[in-house]
């Protein structure tokens, strides 16, 4: 995957708390990136002033955006604060994306989730489309609905 236009965003990360690893140490990297995880939202908690300069996020044209999706600048070392996270959000709005990002960051740190709702309108469509019972319109909705991850 890589960053596109439908809204994934990459996820930045500040040097000083996080660095990325030698590839084959795992368990550092993961540490890594927990101690970093802690940090952001520790920050976003205490001292959300101190990150409003800061980038979290890049979107597919390289624009940088901090934790509540305004637009920042680029520190020197910017590739010291990429990662190899994507967040695909799906939303093509990146400013909206990225204050999605951090709710969601927010809320799965608690241990708990958003939650979301789902609807679909069919129009213009055939009469007796599907089978009877088993592959009726609304079971194949139903399936695809339910095939969906709960991430």
């Amino acid at each position: 995957e890589e960053v596109d236009q439908l809204g994934t965003l990459l996820l930045l990360r500040d040097p000083s708390v996080w660095s990325a690893p030698p590839d084959a140490d795992k368990k550092a990297q993961l540490a890594s990136e927990v101690k970093a995880e802690e940090a952001f939202l520790n920050s976003l908690s205490n001292d959300p002033a101190s990150l409003a300069r800061a980038p979290s996020y890049a979107d597919w044209e390289g624009k940088l955006y901090n934790f509540d999706g305004e637009v920042v600048s680029a520190p020197e070392n910017l590739d010291a604060w990429k990662t190899d996270e994507l967040l695909p959000l799906r939303c093509p709005h990146p400013p909206t994306a990225c204050k999605m990002a951090t709710l969601i960051r927010q809320v799965k740190s608690e241990k708990d989730s958003i939650g979301g709702t789902v609807a679909c309108v069919c129009r213009a469509v055939p009469p007796a489309l599907g089978e009877p019972v088993f592959d009726r319109l609304e079971a194949k909705l139903a399936h695809a609905m339910l095939s969906l991850p709960a991430t």
